[in-house]
Protein backbone atom coordinates (compact mmCIF):
# COMPACT_ATOMS: atom_id res chain seq x y z
CA UNK A 1 0.00 0.00 0.00
CA UNK A 2 1.14 3.49 -0.82
CA UNK A 3 1.77 5.70 2.21
CA UNK A 4 1.77 9.48 2.16
CA UNK A 5 3.53 11.74 4.63
CA UNK A 6 0.66 13.73 6.17
CA UNK A 7 2.77 16.81 6.91
CA UNK A 8 3.04 17.33 3.13
CA UNK A 9 -0.72 17.23 2.47
CA UNK A 10 -2.53 20.52 1.89
CA UNK A 11 -6.24 21.18 1.47
CA UNK A 12 -7.14 23.70 -1.23
CA UNK A 13 -10.30 25.38 -2.46
CA UNK A 14 -10.27 25.18 -6.24
CA UNK A 15 -11.21 28.51 -7.79
CA UNK A 16 -11.14 30.29 -11.13
CA UNK A 17 -8.44 32.89 -11.62
CA UNK A 18 -9.08 35.54 -14.28
CA UNK A 19 -6.26 37.96 -15.01
CA UNK A 20 -8.64 40.92 -15.18
CA UNK A 21 -10.71 40.07 -12.10
CA UNK A 22 -8.51 37.95 -9.86
CA UNK A 23 -9.91 34.94 -8.00
CA UNK A 24 -13.66 34.54 -8.36
CA UNK A 25 -15.77 33.75 -5.31
CA UNK A 26 -17.75 30.59 -6.01
CA UNK A 27 -18.93 28.45 -3.12
CA UNK A 28 -19.92 25.55 -5.39
CA UNK A 29 -16.34 24.92 -6.47
CA UNK A 30 -14.70 21.84 -4.92
CA UNK A 31 -11.80 21.13 -2.64
CA UNK A 32 -8.79 18.96 -3.43
CA UNK A 33 -5.87 17.51 -1.53
CA UNK A 34 -2.47 18.42 -2.93
CA UNK A 35 1.18 17.68 -2.23
CA UNK A 36 4.17 19.76 -3.26
CA UNK A 37 6.66 18.17 -5.64
CA UNK A 38 10.08 19.81 -5.39
CA UNK A 39 11.20 18.31 -8.73
CA UNK A 40 8.80 20.47 -10.77
CA UNK A 41 7.95 23.14 -8.16
CA UNK A 42 4.20 22.40 -8.43
CA UNK A 43 1.32 21.26 -6.25
CA UNK A 44 -0.12 17.96 -7.50
CA UNK A 45 -3.59 16.58 -6.81
CA UNK A 46 -3.14 13.48 -4.63
CA UNK A 47 -5.84 11.50 -6.44
CA UNK A 48 -4.98 12.68 -9.97
CA UNK A 49 -1.24 13.49 -9.82
CA UNK A 50 -1.09 14.84 -13.39
CA UNK A 51 -3.35 17.71 -12.29
CA UNK A 52 -1.40 20.64 -10.88
CA UNK A 53 -2.62 23.94 -9.47
CA UNK A 54 -0.84 27.21 -8.77
CA UNK A 55 -1.17 27.80 -5.03
CA UNK A 56 -2.58 31.01 -3.59
CA UNK A 57 -2.42 31.89 0.10
CA UNK A 58 -4.65 34.11 2.18
CA UNK A 59 -2.85 36.93 3.96
CA UNK A 60 -3.85 37.81 7.54
CA UNK A 61 -5.35 41.15 6.51
CA UNK A 62 -8.14 42.23 4.18
CA UNK A 63 -8.35 44.19 0.95
CA UNK A 64 -9.17 47.88 1.21
CA UNK A 65 -11.00 50.15 -1.22
CA UNK A 66 -9.70 53.62 -2.07
CA UNK A 67 -12.28 54.90 0.45
CA UNK A 68 -10.79 52.83 3.26
CA UNK A 69 -13.49 50.14 3.37
CA UNK A 70 -12.18 46.68 4.15
CA UNK A 71 -13.51 43.65 2.27
CA UNK A 72 -12.55 40.03 1.72
CA UNK A 73 -9.14 38.57 2.32
CA UNK A 74 -6.03 39.58 0.49
CA UNK A 75 -4.65 36.74 -1.64
CA UNK A 76 -1.13 36.25 -2.94
CA UNK A 77 0.28 33.66 -5.35
CA UNK A 78 3.02 31.52 -3.85
CA UNK A 79 4.77 31.49 -7.25
CA UNK A 80 3.38 34.22 -9.55
CA UNK A 81 5.13 32.68 -12.57
CA UNK A 82 2.71 29.73 -12.39
CA UNK A 83 -0.40 31.88 -12.70
CA UNK A 84 -1.57 31.95 -16.32
CA UNK A 85 -3.83 34.62 -17.69
CA UNK A 86 -6.81 32.42 -16.77
CA UNK A 87 -6.58 29.18 -14.83
CA UNK A 88 -7.88 26.97 -12.05
CA UNK A 89 -5.92 27.72 -8.88
CA UNK A 90 -5.86 26.29 -5.39
CA UNK A 91 -6.38 28.53 -2.37
CA UNK A 92 -4.73 27.06 0.68
CA UNK A 93 -7.31 26.57 3.44
CA UNK A 94 -7.32 25.37 7.00
CA UNK A 95 -9.87 22.83 8.10
CA UNK A 96 -10.32 20.24 10.82
CA UNK A 97 -10.13 17.63 8.05
CA UNK A 98 -6.42 18.35 7.46
CA UNK A 99 -5.69 18.85 11.14
CA UNK A 100 -7.12 15.38 11.79
CA UNK A 101 -4.99 13.87 8.99
CA UNK A 102 -1.82 15.41 10.40
CA UNK A 103 -2.29 13.77 13.81
CA UNK A 104 -0.53 10.72 12.38
CA UNK A 105 2.80 10.91 10.49
CA UNK A 106 1.70 8.76 7.52
CA UNK A 107 -1.57 7.66 5.97
CA UNK A 108 -2.28 4.92 3.47
CA UNK A 109 -3.93 6.01 0.23
CA UNK A 110 -7.01 3.85 0.81
CA UNK A 111 -7.53 5.33 4.27
CA UNK A 112 -7.15 8.85 2.84
CA UNK A 113 -9.73 8.03 0.17
CA UNK A 114 -12.08 6.71 2.87
CA UNK A 115 -11.76 9.98 4.77
CA UNK A 116 -12.55 11.93 1.60
CA UNK A 117 -15.54 9.70 0.85
CA UNK A 118 -17.14 10.18 4.26
CA UNK A 119 -16.24 13.83 4.69
CA UNK A 120 -18.87 16.58 4.62
CA UNK A 121 -16.50 18.58 2.41
CA UNK A 122 -17.10 18.51 -1.34
CA UNK A 123 -14.05 16.95 -3.00
CA UNK A 124 -13.67 17.11 -6.76
CA UNK A 125 -12.32 13.57 -6.87
CA UNK A 126 -14.88 11.79 -4.67
CA UNK A 127 -16.84 10.50 -7.69
CA UNK A 128 -13.61 9.17 -9.21
CA UNK A 129 -12.81 7.27 -6.01
CA UNK A 130 -16.29 5.73 -5.87
CA UNK A 131 -16.14 4.76 -9.57
CA UNK A 132 -12.75 3.12 -9.00
CA UNK A 133 -14.13 1.13 -6.10
CA UNK A 134 -17.20 0.04 -8.05
CA UNK A 135 -14.93 -1.10 -10.90
CA UNK A 136 -12.82 -3.04 -8.38
CA UNK A 137 -16.06 -4.70 -7.17
CA UNK A 138 -15.89 -3.25 -3.71
CA UNK A 139 -19.40 -2.88 -2.32
CA UNK A 140 -20.35 0.80 -2.16
CA UNK A 141 -22.63 1.74 0.76
CA UNK A 142 -26.01 3.32 -0.03
CA UNK A 143 -25.00 6.57 1.70
CA UNK A 144 -22.10 7.00 -0.73
CA UNK A 145 -24.37 6.41 -3.71
CA UNK A 146 -26.44 9.37 -2.48
CA UNK A 147 -23.30 11.51 -2.25
CA UNK A 148 -22.50 10.65 -5.86
CA UNK A 149 -25.73 12.22 -7.08
CA UNK A 150 -25.10 15.40 -5.08
CA UNK A 151 -21.45 15.55 -6.14
CA UNK A 152 -22.42 14.89 -9.76
CA UNK A 153 -24.36 18.16 -9.95
CA UNK A 154 -21.53 20.06 -8.31
CA UNK A 155 -18.98 18.44 -10.62
CA UNK A 156 -21.05 19.56 -13.62
CA UNK A 157 -20.65 23.14 -12.37
CA UNK A 158 -16.90 22.60 -11.92
CA UNK A 159 -16.56 21.15 -15.44
CA UNK A 160 -18.48 24.14 -16.85
CA UNK A 161 -15.94 26.44 -15.19
CA UNK A 162 -13.06 24.46 -16.67
CA UNK A 163 -14.59 24.77 -20.16
CA UNK A 164 -14.94 28.53 -19.63
CA UNK A 165 -11.24 28.78 -18.77
CA UNK A 166 -10.22 26.65 -21.78
CA UNK A 167 -12.37 28.74 -24.15
CA UNK A 168 -10.81 31.97 -22.84
CA UNK A 169 -7.29 30.56 -23.20
CA UNK A 170 -8.02 29.52 -26.81
CA UNK A 171 -9.34 33.03 -27.57
CA UNK A 172 -6.22 34.63 -26.09
CA UNK A 173 -3.91 32.36 -28.12
CA UNK A 174 -5.69 33.28 -31.36
CA UNK A 175 -5.05 37.01 -30.82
Amino acid sequence: MEKIETSKINLVDLRLYWKEEGVLVDNIMPKALVVYDISDNKYHNIIVPEETYPLIKRLPYSNTTSYGLEYGTKLIAEDPSQINENCICGILCDDLFVEDLKKQPYIEMEELEDKMLYSNLYFKDRIRIIEKRINNSIKVPKMLRKKVSVDWEKNCHYQDQIFLIRDEIKKLRKK
